[in-house]
């Protein structure tokens, strides 16, 4: 049960709200071509506080990985089961 509870409170976390959904929407749209915060939130119509905050919690949660690059650039992390999940999920309702 502690690990059903634990994979739940993971995906909460790195979700966090509509925000988390939308930037790992657009992510896994390109999933191999990187993309800065700004091109986040030009495609997602957020805020670039929102943004910022969103990006740096699922870096932190390892569902994106950050490039060692000027301007800092975003991949979705499809080494984790959780992102590919979501990635067939959101072909399979359309959403990518």
């Amino acid at each position: 049960m502690e690990n059903k509870i634990g994979r739940r409170r993971n995906l909460e976390v790195a979700i966090g709200n509509l925000s988390g959904l939308r930037i790992l929407g657009e992510l896994l749209r390109t999933p191999s071509l990187p993309q800065t915060k700004y091109s986040l939130r030009r495609k997602t119509g957020l805020k670039a506080v929102d943004v910022k905050k969103t990006v740096r919690r699922l870096v932190e949660s390892e569902w994106v990985n950050e490039l060692d690059c000027t301007p800092k650039k975003y991949l979705p992390n499809l080494s984790r089961s959780e992102v590919n999940h979501l990635a067939n999920f959101f072909h399979q309702i359309g959403y990518l």
